[in-house]
């Protein structure tokens, strides 16, 4: 009993010794993922967000106060009326200085196509400058091939518009205003000989248009023509002075 005693009983701390404090070696590789650098990025606020939409609104502004401006400086040029009318009034004069034989044979006489004119005036856009301001020209190549066709084809007219049975339009145009004035076997000639003369001058406005420089100004050119047609027409020629009111000169 007294040696039993002598023993001494484990204290709790020999039991469970503190656990080792893990020493991290110099060379060790750390397996914890980092963030990738865009995750740490800050989001803009809303201050941010609202300077920016700002800036893109002026761009805009100013994008479309330009396209206004280029529109405007485009409408604001002037048609020059003076030089056109001196313009058709010439053209019109050589179209009637050798006018063709009345009746003849049209073979060999037929208009330009569509596609030919459609050559001739890329060549000329290409080659010449446009008209400078207060200019007006009527020389392109296409309308001299238009005038030469219009030339030949103006001796067969002169018959009907002389008779009555043709009348210049209001818009630069020719229509069979009174078919009984032509005899039966003649109207179907008659028709097409005005359906080839509109197709030649509606190209024609369309081309001095172009070759000028501003296709919007056709309709003005239309009138143009118009007025010189009826000018330089014969005494007794019927002509539209208004809407369906037939008079004649």
């Amino acid at each position: 009993m007294q040696q039993n005693s002598l023993i001494r009983r484990p204290t709790a701390a020999a039991l469970h010794p503190p656990a080792a404090k893990a020493v991290r070696s110099p060379l060790a590789i750390d397996t914890v993922p980092k963030r990738p650098a865009h995750s740490r990025a800050r989001v803009p606020g809303p201050g941010v967000a609202r300077r920016r939409d700002g800036g893109r609104a002026k761009i805009l502004w100013l994008v479309a106060g330009a396209l206004l401006l280029n529109a405007c400086v485009t409408i604001n040029v002037y048609f020059p009326a003076a030089a056109a009318e001196d313009a058709a009034r010439e053209f019109i004069r050589g179209i009637k200085q050798a006018p063709g034989p009345e009746g003849g044979d049209q073979q060999g006489r037929l208009s330009p196509a569509p596609w030919q004119l459609a050559a001739v005036g890329l060549l000329q856009w290409i080659s010449t400058p446009a008209a400078a301001e207060g200019e007006f020209s009527i020389s392109s190549p296409g309308a001299k091939q238009l005038q030469q066709s219009m030339r030949q084809r103006y001796g067969q007219l002169l018959p009907y518009l002389r008779s009555g049975a043709l009348g210049l339009k209001a818009d630069g145009t020719v229509v069979l205003r009174d078919p009984k004035a032509v005899p039966i076997q003649e109207r179907n000639s008659a028709r097409q000989l005005v359906a080839e003369e509109n197709r030649d001058r509606n190209a024609l406005y369309q081309e001095v248009a172009r070759a000028n420089g501003h296709p919007e100004w056709e309709s003005q050119i239309r009138r143009t023509f118009a007025r010189q047609w009826i000018s330089q027409a014969e005494a007794g020629t019927w002509y539209e002075a208004a809407a369906e009111e037939w008079k004649r000169k």
